[in-house]
């Protein structure tokens, strides 16, 4: 089993039609035991009948990835700018379909360095993936970009933190992974998986601006495939909503 966790406090988060954000949901509750995201296809279930209630609730975090910061908690919701961490918060997330990469963003509160455990289900239902997020502890909010990588590609995602663990989520689903590029002819190809004829190809020369590219998306075996003219002689990609 691998599991590779990787954590950053800025940049952009980019969707997918597997993310979900919860922008769709008004604040409060939205499901008890389990709720289906329209948007990207994702049903969120709880068998822990203490935490069964789903509840979205916006919170006026300034900094990214969180924006623009509605995110899922559970049991209360508080209306306006504040926001309720519930204790203990765990949810399993049904896939629409499998991935072997899932991310989501954990804002929470804690004063103790805690575990927060990630266990992955193939459509079969063998395991993996199974990996602890150690989560620093810190004064006041902070936020924690996960990304998980498995064995074999996931349909059921587990997420338990511990019970005296202040805790919401956000951008849960799978990202749009970049898995080819090669060149033909001064055109580049660009292979993504969990992209969609939506999202948008950009490429920097420098890692520090980045431009756009009109490029044509087509799909192949589930993977998007963006085709555009080769702009500069070497250049780095990525992929967002």
């Amino acid at each position: 089993m691998l599991g590779i966790v990787l954590s950053a406090f800025g940049g952009e988060t980019g969707a997918n039609g597997q993310v979900a954000t919860f922008e769709n949901f008004p604040e409060g509750v939205v499901g008890s035991g389990s709720f289906l995201d329209p948007t990207s296809g994702i049903v969120f279930t709880n068998d822990n009948t203490t935490e069964a209630v789903f509840c979205v609730d916006y919170y006026g975090l300034v900094s990214p990835p969180a924006l623009p910061s509605k995110l899922l908690t559970g049991k209360k919701w508080t209306p306006g700018g504040s926001v309720w961490l519930a204790a203990g918060f765990e949810f399993t997330c049904l896939l629409p379909n499998p991935s072997a990469y899932v991310q989501m963003d954990m804002i929470y509160v804690s004063n103790s360095t805690l575990p927060t455990t990630v266990t992955g289900y193939a459509a079969d239902g063998q395991q993996v993936l199974i990996t602890n997020v150690m989560a620093p502890s810190v004064v006041g909010v902070s936020v924690l970009h996960l990304v998980c990588v498995s064995t074999a590609p996931m349909k059921r995602v587990v997420v338990d933190t511990p019970t005296y663990f202040a805790v919401g989520f956000d951008n849960v689903g799978a990202p749009p992974v970049i898995e080819s590029i090669f060149t033909t002819h001064q055109t580049v190809t660009v292979s993504v998986r969990n992209g969609r004829p939506e999202s948008q190809l950009f490429y920097s020369t420098n890692l520090a601006t980045w431009s756009s590219i009109s490029a044509q998306a087509t799909n192949d075996s589930g993977c998007t495939v963006f085709s555009a003219p080769m702009a500069e002689p070497q250049a780095f990609f990525r992929v967002q909503w």
